[in-house]
């Protein structure tokens, strides 16, 4: 008897860490308890508008490659920073630092794309609130990506990275568009940064 209580001790115990394992790299879509999907929402073009939310609600508006291709399309300079809600670096925590970014280059026809990589709405929420972020957030579509972060991340790159001359690489985490084409594609990017990618783009006659 007290073979068979530890075997299934040991069965548990398997089990748990393999459903960890299996949690691991997920975009947490398959988490969602069914009162937070109230808060999924489809992309739409008016979001981007003037950079501004169009509501005083919560949300995160799902978006894919083709979504990001059609912003480009309407816009001068289009910036997707991709986001990891659960990082617990100032970078990650303090979202404020991207909205300024994004303002200060307003006048250039910049719109931003704020794009997490997670539907972890309550690490979402609370960054937002306590950040004062009032622009759109995006997420990655479940739909389009699957539940795999890093899939998700070698599918985004492939879609956005239309530039010879810019390498793929999973761990870039920003990128920059010139109407339609890729300009930039890098990580921590800083206000001078895009500054600098702004200004000699405006320069550059083709």
């Amino acid at each position: 008897m007290k073979r068979i209580i530890n075997l299934l001790l040991l069965f548990l115990i398997i089990f748990q860490f393999s459903s960890c394992i299996i949690a691991i790299n997920e975009n947490e879509y398959r988490m969602l308890k069914e009162n937070q999907r109230q808060y999924i929402k489809d992309f739409s073009i008016d979001l981007v508008d003037k950079n501004q939310l169009n509501t005083n609600e919560f949300c995160i508006y799902e978006i894919n490659g083709s979504d990001i291709k059609a912003v480009t399309r309407l816009y001068n300079f289009t910036w997707i920073h991709l986001w990891l809600p659960f990082c617990k670096a100032e970078y990650c925590q303090n979202i404020s630092l991207f909205q300024y970014m994004a303002e200060q280059h307003k006048s250039d026809g910049l719109a931003f794309l704020m794009t997490s990589e997670t539907y972890d709405i309550k690490s979402i929420n609370q960054i937002v609130v306590k950040s004062n972020f009032s622009f759109p957030v995006f997420v990655l579509e479940d739909v389009y990506y699957g539940h795999k972060m890093k899939r998700a991340r070698m599918q985004i790159s492939d879609q956005l990275i239309n530039n010879d001359s810019i390498g793929k690489s999973l761990y870039y985490s920003d990128y920059v568009f010139k109407d339609t084409l890729l300009i930039y594609a890098g990580s921590n990017l800083n206000n001078e940064r895009l500054d600098s990618i702004i200004n000699i783009s405006n320069s550059y006659k083709r």
